[in-house]
């Protein structure tokens, strides 16, 4: 049996060429592929309706619907976490408690839909252009001294045109 598994061809897939239309026509995978294919590209309050339907639809476990919010909430993003979550909850009435529990968990965790680590980006792009800034005074001054170009070139990576707009 193994052999038949593991040494035959296996198709592979592309999700993101197959109609959201045609996806909803997969019964209990449909939840899963819809998530898969648009998880970084879209807003996800914008599925946030069909998500709920089909969870409604095909009665998932708590513990998949748990997995599936949490990887949303890791992976995904949405303006509006809060309005993704109720709006989970008003389209799938039989698991409204469940969601709710399972967004107050998320932020407990920490996770914020929409703003997956954004604080942490935000930080990073700020202490990357304070480096930047940083580097262009030094490289300033350093040329107001009379340092050679060439030595201010290795020791702050700046380019020529960069110097010469100091």
């Amino acid at each position: 049996m193994a052999a038949t598994v593991y040494q035959q061809a296996f198709p592979l897939v592309d999700i993101t060429t197959i109609p959201d239309e045609e996806i909803l026509t997969h019964r209990r995978i449909a939840l899963l592929q819809l998530v898969q294919k648009h998880i970084r590209t879209r807003d996800m309050l914008e599925l946030a309706v069909e998500l709920a339907t089909l969870i409604e639809k095909w009665q998932y476990s708590k513990e998949q619907c748990k997995s599936l919010l949490y990887y949303i909430a890791k992976a995904g993003n949405t303006i509006d976490g809060e309005g993704f979550i109720r709006t989970l909850a008003e389209k799938a009435p039989t698991y409204r408690e469940d969601f709710m529990t399972i967004a107050e968990q998320l932020e407990a965790k920490g996770y914020q839909l929409g703003q997956q680590d954004g604080e942490q980006k935000g930080y990073q792009l700020g202490r990357q252009d304070g480096v930047k800034e940083a580097t262009r005074q030094l490289a300033k001054q350093l040329l107001s001294d009379g340092i050679a170009r060439e030595n201010i070139k290795r020791y702050t990576s700046l380019s020529d045109s960069e110097l010469d707009k100091l």
